[in-house]
């Protein structure tokens, strides 16, 4: 603005106001200064620790809606104890309950659904167990007219009175990252194929989340024996089974190299081997020289 053209030649300039932003103001910065070049699962640790630290929430977890639509898989959740963790072995059905929240989000009639006096539930290695009773919110996670997912959380930490402002706060987080979560979810997860039977449909849903499990595991998962699921496999992907899940493992463990050196950071291969679901470095190095013909250290030396 040039004053003296408005004023005239004696214009006093006028000075720069303080202005001290509130709480909304840091969500949408915040929103803007998480990473861009990391995984799904990174970026999923990212969003959820600032979003806990800016906000003061206790538990928080974040699951996202598989492409078929009919599950909700975890990706990063919070202890009993405060601590965030990867929940990529967390799954459960999409409900009606479910499908009309991101309705009525996409039709702007509410932004988040509380429940009062519900069971406060802690996920371990091997069970889920009920820690108490309290509050518990599901916020949508919508991107325009595509639902991706959930945003839960509690107060079963803190015992902290539900406030609807912050609600309001994680609504308008949930909606400012939901692009990016939905571009990382789309690479990460392939697109389930037409006319999968139900099984195998299901086991290329869950090795998309969780690539360490063997296939007695996913078998058991699914609810067919292992041999079923092998054949219905072969007859209906043109692939072992045991080959697909070591090369969905490689292409994680691409992805995470890439990640990693747009970020200029470093990370052992052993970190890499298990984060891509290779159950050790041996097994990793074993199939890595199998499909490559040289180690993998060799292979990405610059």
């Amino acid at each position: 603005m040039d004053w003296c053209l408005v004023e005239g030649a004696l214009a006093i300039r006028p000075t720069l106001g303080t202005v001290h932003g509130g709480q909304l103001q840091e969500v949408l910065l915040l929103s803007r200064r998480l990473p861009k070049n990391v995984t799904l699962l990174g970026f999923g640790f990212a969003a959820l620790g600032e979003l806990r630290s800016c906000l003061g929430l206790g538990r928080a977890a974040l699951f996202l809606r598989s492409k078929s639509g009919r599950w909700l898989s975890g990706l990063v959740g919070t202890t009993i104890e405060g601590e965030l963790v990867d929940e990529r072995n967390i799954r459960h059905a999409v409900d009606p309950e479910d499908e009309a929240l991101w309705l009525d989000l996409a039709q702007g009639k509410r932004s988040y659904e509380m429940f009062e006096n519900a069971p406060l539930v802690t996920h371990g290695s091997d069970r889920t167990q009920m820690v108490g009773r309290g509050w518990f919110v599901k916020t949508p996670v919508v991107d325009g007219q595509e639902p991706l997912g959930l945003l839960y959380n509690d107060g079963g930490l803190s015992a902290a009175p539900f406030r609807a402002e912050t609600q309001e706060l994680v609504a308008a987080f949930a909606s400012l990252i939901a692009p990016q979560l939905h571009a990382l979810r789309d690479k990460t997860w392939p697109l389930p194929l037409a006319g999968l039977s139900r099984e195998v449909a299901e086991c290329v849903e869950i090795l998309a989340v969780e690539p360490h499990l063997s296939q007695e595991d996913l078998a058991r998962r699914i609810g067919v024996t292992d041999h079923r699921l092998s054949r219905a496999f072969r007859r209906e992907m043109g692939i072992q089974l045991v080959q697909y899940r070591n090369e969905l493992r490689l292409e994680r463990f691409f992805a995470l190299v890439e990640a990693i050196e747009h970020e200029h950071g470093t990370e052992c291969l052993l970190g890499l081997a298990l984060e891509s679901g290779f159950g050790s470095y041996s097994q990793f190095h074993r199939v890595f020289t199998a499909r490559f013909g040289c180690s993998p250290r060799r292979h990405l030396r610059p």
